[in-house]
């Protein structure tokens, strides 16, 4: 072989190897961006389960002593079809991008390691698509089950009344779930009253304004002589949510089709009053409520997530002042004083037996601003307290 051909053949090779290294180094780089996002994925995941943890923490401390005594008075609708949930086993199913990328680059191998790159990331592609369309069909048929006749509207938002600047931030909007589950870092209370509207709502609508103080209304329809102090405790600047309609867990607790029909006629009366549904909405009893399991056991588990699908959000609470049974005003009192937690969701009721309630909230509020601390209305960036739910 001549000189000349000996030079050529070893620039051939130099460019072969330049080549094949470049093409290593490309693969190598790919694995290093697909493993970056795994790890932001995974910060992700253990993100959300230190939130739903600390959420979980809130959990039983306050747990509802409210009455519930009312008793079925007509048959429940069917149990609704199970949506078809998200598969669990979604990126099991993906290749592992690791040991078959890596694998190759250490052989060697760049052609086989961009290859299996390529397969990897089309995988995760599809398996995301996969998900993210069964998670679509699943809100769908909540939403169906929930009585929306179209449950595109969920997804896609409501109209919100002209000149209401409070509205965007309080109402149902299945495209915002960004929730709040710390504390603001300011010592707050965050009056709650369930079971109104009724004729002593008008008295805590008065001593509300008296102290500038503004609380939350998780309210009924159980005295429709009343419904209008919704509208009256929403232009006063509170936040009102839903509780429930007939408020009787022998009908509302047998079965998902049965809340949710509650939860819609409820929601339709606070539209009517405030011009749209809110997100706030607070389950009678509470989310670890013991009713409910003797009316359809595990249903609880399923409606937490449900509601939360469709983009509501549930109020537990981490205090209260014990007026769900009968107390006098001096141990409302020392109930609710006796919560040090730096954000207070303070249960409390307006419902037509609470006199003593109203006795003792000019002394309720009084006191904690003695401690330091402000009052405030819910809204997306409370705090959410979520009972433990079992």
């Amino acid at each position: 072989m001549s000189e000349r051909e000996d030079r050529a053949r070893e620039r051939r090779e130099r460019q072969e190897r330049r080549a094949a290294e470049k093409k290593k180094k490309m693969v190598i780089g790919g694995v290093a961006a697909v493993w970056a996002l795994v790890v932001i994925f995974a910060a992700v995941g253990v993100l959300g389960a230190k939130k739903k943890s600390a959420s979980n923490a809130a959990g039983s401390a306050g747990q509802s002593t409210e009455a519930q005594s009312a008793e079925p008075q007509s048959s429940a609708a069917a149990q609704a079809p199970e949506a078809e949930p998200v598969p669990e086993t979604a990126e099991s199913s993906v290749p592992a991008v690791s040991e078959a990328v890596i694998s190759s680059v250490e052989e060697g191998n760049a052609d086989s390691a961009a290859t299996d790159l390529d397969a990897s990331v089309a995988a995760k592609r599809a398996a995301a698509e996969a998900a993210a369309e069964a998670e679509k069909s699943r809100i769908e048929a909540v939403a169906a089950a929930a009585g929306v006749e179209n449950p595109s509207g969920i997804i896609t938002g409501q109209e919100l009344p002209e000149g209401d600047d409070r509205a965007p931030n309080l109402a149902l909007d299945y495209n915002n779930k960004t929730w709040n589950y710390e504390s603001n870092g300011v010592k707050t209370v965050y009056l709650t009253f369930d079971d109104g509207p009724t004729h002593l709502t008008p008295q805590v609508l008065d001593i509300l304004d008296q102290y500038n103080v503004k609380a939350t209304f998780f309210v009924t329809s159980l005295s429709p002589d009343y419904s209008d102090c919704i509208r009256d405790a929403y232009q006063r600047g509170h936040s009102v949510g839903m509780h429930s309609s007939c408020h009787a867990p022998g009908i509302i607790y047998t079965s998902a089709d049965a809340y949710f029909t509650d939860l819609s006629q409820i929601a339709r009366v606070v539209k009517d009053k405030i011009g749209y549904v809110p997100f706030l909405m607070r389950f009678v009893g509470g989310s670890a409520n013991r009713r409910s399991k003797e009316y359809s056991d595990g249903l609880m588990k399923q409606l937490v997530n449900d509601v939360q699908d469709l983009g509501y959000q549930y109020w537990d609470w981490n205090a209260q002042t014990g007026d769900g049974s009968d107390v006098t005003k001096e141990q409302a009192l020392e109930n609710a004083l006796s919560c040090t937690e730096e954000n207070i969701i303070m249960l409390c009721h307006d419902g037509s037996r609470k006199e003593t309630t109203v006795e003792a909230l000019p002394e309720i509020i009084e006191g904690f601003m003695a401690r330091g601390y402000v009052f405030s209305a819910i809204d997306r960036s409370t705090m959410v307290v979520h009972q433990n739910v079992t």
